[in-house]
C-alpha cells in the first residue's frame, strides 16, 4: 500500500493543502499563526493534514471524527479530500466528499483512470474496504503515532492487546467466526431442547391416536357384526320375497292359461248361441214363408169357389174341374200345414237359454280370473317395490359396513401427519446431535484460547525480536521489552494473558518517566508496524509522528531521529509534527501549516 499524494479542501480548519506522501524523506511539520493574538502553533491544522488522509480512506479520522464533524464551518463549498495511492500495479484515487457543492456526500473510487464507483454509496464503501489491505485499526496503529492515538498498546488490557494484535494479523475473521459459531451453537442447543420437547409431545400424541384408532377398530368390528346381521336378515327377506314373486309369476302364468281357456269356451258358447239364434230365425222365416203360401192357397180356394168362367180363356169352368182343383189346393195346404207343424215342433223343442246361461257363466268366470290376475299383479308390484326398498336399504347398510370396517380417516390422517412430523423432528434432532459437538469443537477452536492463541504464540518471537531491535536503537539497550502469552498468578497458576514486560533502569512501564514511556511506546509501535507489513505483504510508506519528541531528552531525541532517518532510507516518508523548529537541521523538508484568520493552508518548503 503505497500512498502518493493527498489533496485537501475545507477539512476541519484547513482550507486547502497538497501533501506529498511519497517524498521518501523526513519531513518536519510546523505550524504558524498570522493571528497576532495567538502565541503558539496549536490548533492551526498540522494533525488535520493526516486526519484528512485517514478520513478519506476509512470515513473517520484517527481521533474518530466522521460525517459532518470534519466539515469546515469557516469556509463555503464543503469538504473534499483526494488520496492517490498504488496497490500493486494499480493506480487508485479515492475521493471523499462531505456537504460538497458538487460532490455532495459521494465517495468515488477510481482504478487506473476508470471510475469503478458502484451506484449505491454503501457498495462503494464495501468496494474500497475490499481494495485496502489494512483495516482502520491497523492503519491507525501502523501509520500514526503520537498524541492523537486513542490508546497505546502498552496501556491496553489483555483483551485490548489481543484484539489489536488480531486486527493487525487479520485474525478478526476468527473472532467473527467464533461469534457465528456461538450463535449457531446456541441455536443448535436451543433447537435440541425444543426438538426433544416436541419429540416427546409428538410421541405421546401418536400413542394417544394409536389407542383411539385401536379402540375405535374394536367398536367398529362390533358395528360391522351388527350391520352384517341386519344385512343377512334383509338378504333372507329378499330371498323369501323372490320365492314369493316366482310363485306369483307362476300363478300369473296359470291365470293366463285359465283366462285363455275361458275365453275360448266363451267364444265357442257365443258362437253356438249365435248359431242357434240364426237357426231359430231361419225356422221362423220358413214358417212365415209356409204361412204365406197357405194364405195364397186359401185365396185361390176362395177364387175357385166363385169362379164360373176362366179368366184367361173366358170359357165356362166345370164344377168337377173346380172340385179337382180345390182338392189339389187342400192337399197342398195339408202338406204345408204339415211342414208348419214340423217347424213348430222343432221350434218348440229349440231352447237357447242354456247357451245364454253358459255364456253369462263364462263371462263371470272370465271376470273372476281377471280380478285374480289383477290382484296377483298388484301383489307382484308390491313385492317388487318392497324388494327395491330392501335393495336400497342393503346398499346403505353395505356402505355403512364398509365405512365401519375402515378406521376413521381423520384419525388415520392425524396419525400419519404426526408420525411424519415426528420423523422430521427425529431427523433434525439427529442432525443437531451431530452438529453440537462439531460446533462446540470450533467454538473452542475459534476462541482466544484456540487457533488465535496458537497464531499469536507464533508471532511472539518475531515481535520480541523487533522490539529488542527498536528499543536498542532508541535507548541504547536501556529499555527492556518482552511479550509473553502467559502470566503467572500469585498462586503460581499459569493463565493465558497477553502481557508485555517493560522496564527501564529497573522501573516498569507505569513507574517510568514520560520520556521513557514514549520510547517504550515507540519501540512497540515500530515492532507492530513491522509485524503488519510482514503479515499483509504490504509495506506502508508513511509514518506520522505527532509530537513524539515531547518529554524526550537530547539523547533520546537524537536516537529517535536516527531511527526515523533509517525508515526514510527504507523508502518511507516520515512526517514529524512538532511545535518547535529545533530539529530543522535534522530534516530534509519542512511542511508549513499557516493559519490566516479562521482557515489554514499548507505548503512544502
Amino acid at each position: 500500500m503505497h500512498l502518493l499524494k493527498a489533496t485537501i479542501e475545507n477539512f476541519l480548519i484547513l482550507k486547502s493543502a497538497e501533501v506529498p506522501l511519497d517524498a521518501k524523506s523526513l519531513i518536519l511539520v510546523l505550524g504558524y499563526s498570522n493571528d497576532g493574538g495567538k502565541a503558539d502553533s496549536n490548533g492551526v491544522g498540522k494533525s488535520s493534514l493526516f486526519e484528512a488522509v485517514c478520513w478519506c480512506l476509512y470515513g473517520k479520522t484517527y481521533k474518530g471524527l466522521s460525517h459532518d464533524d470534519v466539515v469546515s464551518n469557516r469556509s463555503e463549498g464543503g469538504t473534499k479530500v483526494q488520496v492517490d495511492l498504488l496497490l500493486g500495479t494499480d493506480e487508485i484515487s479515492v475521493i471523499r466528499h462531505r456537504k460538497h457543492k458538487k460532490g455532495k456526500n459521494k465517495l468515488l473510487v477510481i482504478v487506473n483512470g476508470v471510475n469503478k464507483t458502484p451506484f449505491k454509496q454503501a457498495d462503494a464503501e464495501i468496494l474500497l474496504s475490499s481494495l485496502l489491505p489494512l483495516s482502520y485499526t491497523a492503519f491507525q496503529h501502523v501509520c500514526y503515532f503520537g498524541q492523537g492515538m486513542k490508546s497505546k498498546f502498552l496501556s491496553l488490557n489483555d483483551t485490548g492487546r489481543k484484539h489489536l494484535l488480531e486486527e493487525l494479523l487479520g485474525l478478526q475473521v476468527f473472532g467473527d467466526a467464533e461469534k457465528i459459531v456461538k450463535q449457531k451453537l446456541r441455536a443448535v442447543r436451543d433447537s435440541q431442547l425444543r426438538l426433544y420437547g416436541k419429540k416427546e409431545v409428538l410421541e405421546d400424541h401418536a400413542t394417544e391416536l394409536e389407542l383411539k384408532i385401536s379402540s375405535l377398530n374394536v367398536a367398529k368390528k362390533q358395528d360391522v357384526a351388527e350391520l352384517q346381521g341386519v344385512i343377512d336378515k334383509l338378504n333372507g327377506e329378499q330371498q323369501r320375497l323372490s320365492s314369493q314373486k316366482r310363485t306369483l309369476h307362476d300363478a300369473e302364468l296359470e291365470f293366463d292359461g285359465s283366462k285363455h281357456t275361458v275365453k275360448h269356451k266363451l267364444r265357442k258358447a257365443r258362437d253356438s248361441y249365435s248359431m242357434m239364434l240364426d237357426e231359430k230365425d231361419g225356422l221362423l222365416t220358413a214358417k212365415s214363408r209356409l204361412d204365406g203360401k197357405i194364405d195364397g192357397l186359401e185365396a185361390r180356394e176362395e177364387k175357385l169357389e166363385g169362379l164360373g168362367v176362366c179368366d184367361q180363356c173366358e170359357q165356362t169352368v166345370s164344377p168337377d174341374h173346380v172340385a179337382e182343383r180345390l182338392a189339389e189346393i187342400e192337399k197342398e195346404k195339408d202338406k204345408l200345414q204339415g211342414g208348419i207343424g214340423l217347424i213348430q215342433e222343432q221350434m218348440d223343442t229349440f231352447d237357447c237359454s242354456y247357451q245364454l246361461e253358459l255364456v253369462e257363466a263364462l263371462k263371470e268366470k272370465l271376470q273372476r280370473v281377471k280380478d285374480k290376475e289383477q290382484a296377483n299383479l298388484f301383489s307382484i308390484h308390491n313385492i317388487q317395490d318392497l324388494m327395491s326398498k330392501n335393495r336400497g336399504i342393503l346398499t346403505v347398510l353395505e356402505d355403512q359396513k364398509r365405512a365401519a370396517a375402515r378406521p376413521s380417516d381423520k384419525l388415520i390422517e392425524a396419525l400419519v401427519d404426526t408420525q411424519t412430523e415426528l420423523i422430521e423432528v427425529v431427523v433434525k434432532l439427529e442432525q443437531a446431535e451431530r452438529d453440537e459437538p462439531y460446533l462446540a469443537f470450533w467454538e473452542k477452536g475459534f476462541s482466544t484460547t484456540g487457533i488465535r492463541s496458537l497464531l499469536l504464540d507464533d508471532v511472539i518471537t518475531y515481535l520480541n525480536t523487533r522490539m529488542a531491535h527498536h528499543s536498542r536503537v532508541i535507548s541504547d539497550g536501556e529499555i527492556a521489552l518482552q511479550f509473553s502469552p502467559q502470566t503467572r498468578l500469585k498462586s503460581g497458576e499459569i493463565r493465558e494473558k497477553m502481557s508485555v514486560e517493560a522496564s527501564t533502569g529497573g522501573a516498569g512501564y507505569q513507574a517510568a518517566s514520560g520520556g521513557q514511556q514514549r520510547r517504550m511506546d515507540l519501540a512497540v509501535h515500530f515492532a507492530l508496524s513491522d509485524l503488519t507489513s510482514m503479515v499483509t505483504g504490504h509495506k506502508i510508506n508513511q509514518l506520522i509522528c505527532d509530537e513524539v519528541l515531547d518529554c524526550i531528552d537530547e539523547t533520546g531525541t537524537d536516537a529517535i531521529l536516527m531511527m526515523l532517518a533509517d525508515k526514510t532510507r527504507d523508502g518511507m516518508t516520515v512526517f514529524l509534527i512538532d511545535h518547535t523548529d529545533a530539529v530543522k537541521n535534522n530534516v530534509e523538508n519542512i511542511l508549513v501549516v499557516t493559519q490566516d484568520g479562521v482557515v489554514s493552508t499548507a505548503e512544502l518548503i
